[in-house]
């Protein structure tokens, strides 16, 4: 009977690290799609034309993180984000970006990205890890 439930462990934890590997997989994902479309700001193509002296596009892109405490933080850098190490155990996990105008972004302030480009990626994201992708 010892041997039937140690087999029975081992594929419950054989299918864990299965799911927790595709759960990262898709909020990998989801995370370099985000970074990937994020407007980098391009003066030219604003309406005013006006820009502050010395500014530099792509904090919005720079601000994405994975973190499992969300926080207030803004990075000041517009350096394309590197991909993160995730947690090898089960944890909750949120993808943020603090930049004040990301909701603006989101809803079409930009003319380099339709709006609602974020929430289209989220619910890629849901269909990735329901297998319907």
């Amino acid at each position: 009977m010892a041997v039937r439930n140690n087999s029975l462990s081992a594929q419950i934890d054989n299918y864990s690290n299965q799911m927790q590997d595709r759960a990262n997989a898709a909020v990998l994902e989801l995370y370099g799609e985000l970074v990937k479309n994020t407007p980098v700001g391009n003066p030219s193509l604003w309406l005013s034309g006006y820009h502050p002296k010395g500014y530099v596009g792509g904090t919005a892109r720079a601000n994405w993180r994975i973190v499992e405490t969300p926080d207030n933080e803004i990075i000041h850098s517009t350096s394309v984000p590197t991909t993160p190490t995730l947690p090898t155990q089960w944890t909750k996990l949120y993808i943020i970006n603090n930049v004040p105008y990301i909701v603006p972004l989101e809803y079409g302030h930009s003319r380099q990205i339709e709006a609602g480009w974020i929430r289209r990626s989220v619910d890629r994201f849901n269909l990735i890890l329901r297998g319907q992708n």
